[in-house]
C-alpha cells in the first residue's frame, strides 16, 4: 500500500471507524491530513471522515468543527451540507438543522433524496436515533445512513522511462515550461502568489469575501484559516515530502530511480522573493 495515497489512507480510517474502532480510525485520518497539501481536492472528504469518527466517539463539537471545515472547503457540496445538518440535529439545534437542510436542498434539489443515505450514523450514543429521525423528517427521506464513496483514486497514465531524467522531461508541468520560456514572467507570478498569501492573512477583507462566497459565518472562516490552514502551509518557498514521494514513484514504476540532487534542482525552481 502506498503511504502517500491519502485517499486510501482516509478510507482505511473510515473503515476502522465503522468497524467499531473510531479512535484508531481518527488517528489514521489525522495522519493522512498531516501530510496532505492544503489544497488537495480529497481533503474535504477526509474532513468528513474525521467528523464521523469524532461523532462515534461522542465528540459532537469536534465532529461539527470537522464538518464545517468540509463545508468551507467544498462550498458547493450537498454531502457536506447534509452532514452539517445531521450533526446539528444530533446536537438538538433545530434552527441550524433547518438552515443547512435548506442549503442542502438549494444545492441539489433532486439529489437530496439520494444523499439522505449519507447521513452519518452515531450508533453508540444515546439519542442518536432521534437525531437521525429528525433530520430525515426534515428531508422527507429515509433509508440507511451511510457515508458516500469518498475520494477516488486519481488516474495516471503509466510512465516507464529508461532513466529518471526521461521521467522528468516527460512529466513537465506548464509552470516548468514557463520558467524556461519566460523566467521573468514566472518570477513575477510566484511573487504575486506570495503577495496574495500575505494579503489573505493580513486583514479581515479576504475572510469576509470567502464567508460570502461559501455562505458560512465569518467566525467559521476565521477558524478555517487560523486553525487549519496556517500561513506557513501556503507559502511557495518550501517543498516537503519528496523522499517519500520518490520512493513511491520507484515502487510503482513511475520512475526507475530516485531523482538526483541536480534533477530535483532542475524540477523545483522557486524564484527568490523580490523586494
Amino acid at each position: 500500500m502506498s503511504p502517500t495515497f491519502l485517499g486510501a489512507q482516509g478510507q482505511v480510517g473510515l473503515l476502522l471507524t465503522r468497524m467499531g474502532q473510531p479512535d484508531k480510525g481518527l488517528e489514521t485520518i489525522r495522519a493522512a491530513l498531516r501530510v496532505a497539501t492544503p489544497n488537495d481536492p480529497g481533503n474535504g472528504f477526509l474532513y468528513l471522515f474525521a467528523a464521523e469518527a469524532e461523532l462515534e466517539l461522542g465528540h459532537q463539537q469536534a465532529a461539527l468543527d470537522w464538518a464545517l471545515r468540509a463545508g468551507s472547503f467544498m462550498p458547493g457540496s450537498a454531502l457536506a451540507q447534509a452532514w452539517i445538518a445531521s450533526i446539528y440535529a444530533d446536537m438538538g439545534d433545530q434552527q441550524n438543522t433547518a438552515k443547512y437542510v435548506a442549503a442542502w436542498k438549494a444545492i441539489s434539489p433532486a439529489g437530496a433524496q439520494r444523499v439522505a443515505a449519507a447521513i452519518p450514523t452515531p450508533t453508540r450514543r444515546r439519542g442518536c436515533g432521534r437525531a437521525r429521525a429528525s433530520c430525515r423528517a426534515a428531508l422527507g427521506a429515509g433509508g440507511p445512513a451511510r457515508l458516500g464513496a469518498g475520494p477516488q483514486p486519481r488516474r495516471h497514465r503509466a510512465v516507464n522511462p529508461a532513466t529518471a531524467r526521461d521521467a522528468l522531461s516527460a512529466a513537465r508541468h506548464p509552470a516548468s515550461i514557463l520558467a524556461d520560456a519566460r523566467p521573468d514572467a514566472f518570477a513575477r507570478y510566484v511573487q504575486a502568489y506570495r503577495e496574495t498569501v500575505d494579503w489573505m492573512y493580513a486583514t479581515e477583507e479576504p475572510l469576509g469575501m470567502y464567508a460570502e462566497f461559501a455562505g458560512v459565518p465569518l467566525e467559521i472562516t476565521h477558524q478555517v484559516r487560523d486553525k487549519f490552514f496556517p500561513k506557513n502551509l501556503l507559502v511557495p518557498d518550501q517543498v516537503s515530502g519528496l523522499d517519500a514521494q520518490m520512493a513511491d514513484a520507484v515502487t510503482f514504476k513511475y520512475l526507475t530511480e530516485p531523482l538526483t540532487k541536480d534533477q530535483l534542482a532542475e524540477l523545483i525552481r522557486i524564484p527568490p522573493p523580490q523586494k
